[in-house]
């Protein structure tokens, strides 16, 4: 339909248009021979690297669909929301503080993307997506080698008793990774930042990814108290650091997850085994011994247990593989929808325990299953504002839903015309919990993917 066609902002919706990575510019003249050896350096790797190139995909934040398991042990700040600062805005916010202790200028050369030519940290488009705004600080300095000094510096922050910050970062140039600190004073900022440097810092980064990377460290030392965060950009002649979202967060103690749920294959009449894992998502390390039970149902149906008999704990953001012990046999060819959940501990967020796939038996093996043809990226995942979803261009358009566990569509059916390959959705706004997204074209399902938004 033509209404379909037409994505107004206030739907929370933008096409995003094909972006390619700039390069860090190395046209300098004249040259040194250090800035030599570097373009030599770059020339060679870029040769090397070219065919990998070719089919390298974009940035990433993924979490399901691609190894879940692996991407969820990378999110341990759940919980409620204490402070929260996305850096949406054309300028640093102006409860912030920002200090440039190394008193450097950036060089001249930096030119693709425009960094201006003020030092220290600054508002920035996302290289990788320019609806998309961030903070960064250059480290490539006018004829220097002295290392990075600068100081981007919170307003107060109360803390509760379980505190957890996390942030997303990466580097510009995955050739020159960038290194930094995240540091915590209990006294208001100073210009030679002594607050900071009187505490050991809470995490140190000694070269930062070049993909968008979640990061996420526990504040229980300074439960309870009122504290400025400073990340500390510590680089010694690299390029660009960039920054966003950064969060403070009250973690439950007690938080099961149910995830990584293994789609049963077979026929009408086969023993098909139940299979996933569960994380601890919460800061308490669990006792398991037959205190664990783990339920299955078929479509809503009468729910099978288990009793996790192992003698073990499991430590925070640790997970545990099972098999149920209930078999499951499809009594005829359909799709059906399985949901698995955790009980038996007094879990203090309950809208995370329940995991739910589709299955299909006999002639729908597959069909619920992602087709390979439609290779998609969906992240942050878990998200809180923003979902990115990424795709290979398609020649018909293609149809995004999202589903809650209940069946109950959330969002406006969005339409992405043939020939694009990204989309953005506004989620912040709707309940935490997890969702299925529909992926569907010319009336098949491409894919179901597991969202998790807190």
């Amino acid at each position: 339909m033509k209404k379909a066609q037409i994505a107004p902002a206030d739907l929370g919706l933008f096409h995003l248009g094909n972006r390619l990575r700039p390069f860090r510019d190395y046209t300098i003249n004249p040259l040194s021979m250090k800035h030599k050896a570097k373009l030599l350096f770059i020339s060679l790797a870029f040769l090397s690297a070219f065919p990998a190139l070719l089919w390298a995909q974009g940035p990433s934040r993924s979490g399901f669909p691609s190894q879940p398991a692996q991407a969820l042990r990378a999110f341990p700040c759940g919980g409620d929301v204490l402070f929260d600062e996305p850096f949406s805005g054309n300028t640093i916010p102006a409860d912030w503080t920002v200090l440039d202790l190394d008193g450097q200028q950036p060089f001249e050369a930096i030119k693709n993307p425009p960094v201006s030519a003020k030092a220290g940290w600054q508002s920035h488009v996302d290289f990788n997506n320019p609806h998309n705004r961030l903070l960064i600080s250059p480290s490539w300095y006018e004829d220097s080698t002295v290392r990075s000094d600068d100081w981007l510096i919170s307003p107060r922050i109360s803390l509760g008793s379980n505190p957890c910050l996390s942030w997303y970062a990466y580097s510009q140039d995955k050739y020159f990774p960038e290194s930094y600190e995240v540091r915590i004073s209990l006294t208001s900022p100073t210009p030679d930042s002594a607050g900071f440097l009187a505490n050991p810092p809470v995490m140190v980064v000694a070269g930062e990814a070049n993909e968008f990377t979640y990061r996420s460290v526990g504040l229980a030392e300074y439960a309870n108290q009122e504290v400025y965060i400073a990340f500390r950009h510590t680089s010694k002649d690299k390029f660009v650091l960039a920054l966003d979202d950064i969060r403070v967060s009250e973690v439950k103690k007690v938080d099961l997850m149910t995830f990584d749920l293994i789609t049963p294959v077979g026929g009408v009449g086969e023993e098909l085994p139940i299979k996933g894992a569960i994380l601890n998502l919460g800061s308490d390390t669990l006792d398991i011994d037959s205190t664990l039970q783990i339920f299955y149902s078929i479509n809503g149906g009468l729910p099978l247990s288990m009793v996790v008999r192992d003698t073990m704990s499991l430590a925070p953001n640790d997970s545990i593989q099972f098999t149920h012990d209930s078999i499951w046999v499809p009594t005829e060819e359909a799709v059906y929808l399985l949901c698995v959940w955790a009980s038996g501990f007094p879990d203090e967020n309950i809208s995370n325990d329940t995991a739910c796939i589709w299955v299909g038996v006999g002639r729908f093996v597959g069909l619920e299953q992602e087709d390979p043809l439609m290779k998609v990226e969906i992240f942050p995942n878990p998200a809180s504002e923003r979902l990115n979803i990424h795709f290979p261009p398609q020649q018909s358009p293609v149809h995004f839903r999202l589903y809650d566990l209940m069946g109950r569509q959330h969002l406006p059916t969005y339409m992405v015309p043939a020939g694009q390959a990204q989309l953005q959705l506004r989620v912040g706004h709707l309940p935490e919990g997890l969702y299925i997204m529909h992926i569907e074209q010319d009336g098949r399902i491409l894919g179901r993917h597991k969202i998790w938004i807190h």
